[in-house]
């Protein structure tokens, strides 16, 4: 049988045998009815002499009033841009029950590419009134800005992903539309093929 190794409690016990010295120093404790805003904190602060630092306050000091928080500048853009407009279906199309719509802003410039913005509206009545902001960027606190196409999909099943026989989509007839520009009109009807 071996004797049990010891070593790891060396280095514990010689921090304690290095500190012991500190936690042994006297120190004058005020009473303990003298009220703590009465206590001396001197031995604790830089001293007046010439070798105080710069920053240390002085005996005697006056001391300054304080300001009022300067609030932040009111800036002229438009944080809230949005896009609005009303999103119709066509006389030959039929909402399905349960059915999602997508709002999807793109850039403009290109065919498809990731969405800048997107609102998902769960079972949508129409005609339908819609505005795309900040909030429904895919950046969050990205606000909408520049040119977008925008357009459209009445999803069956509710995932974006996919792409249904009796999903209705749209797009705005003048796009790309600008943020901030409102009658930007859609209607839902059945994919062309």
């Amino acid at each position: 049988m071996t004797a049990p190794d010891f070593r790891f409690l060396l280095v514990p016990v010689l921090l304690v045998l290095i500190a012991l010295p500190a936690c042994t120093e006297q120190r004058t404790e005020p009473a303990p009815d003298e009220p703590a805003s009465r206590r001396d904190v001197s031995e604790y602060l830089p001293g007046d002499g010439p070798e105080a630092p710069a920053w240390a306050p002085r005996a005697n000091a006056p001391v300054a009033k304080p300001q009022p928080l300067a609030r932040a500048p009111q800036t002229t853009e438009d944080p809230g841009a949005s896009i609005r407009g009303v999103i119709g279906l066509a006389p030959d199309a039929k909402a399905q029950p349960g059915a999602v719509l997508f709002i999807i802003a793109r850039p403009a410039g290109g065919p498809g590419g990731p969405p800048v913005a997107v609102k998902r509206i769960a079972a949508p009545e129409f005609p339908l009134t819609y505005a795309l902001t900040a909030a429904d960027s895919m950046a969050p606190g990205q606000p909408l800005q520049g040119r977008v196409n925008v357009t459209v999909r009445l999803d069956t099943d509710g995932n974006a992903s996919t792409r249904e026989a009796g999903d209705l989509v749209g797009a705005f007839g003048a796009n790309p539309a600008e943020a901030g520009q409102s009658g930007v009109d859609i209607q839902l009807a059945p994919p062309q093929p």
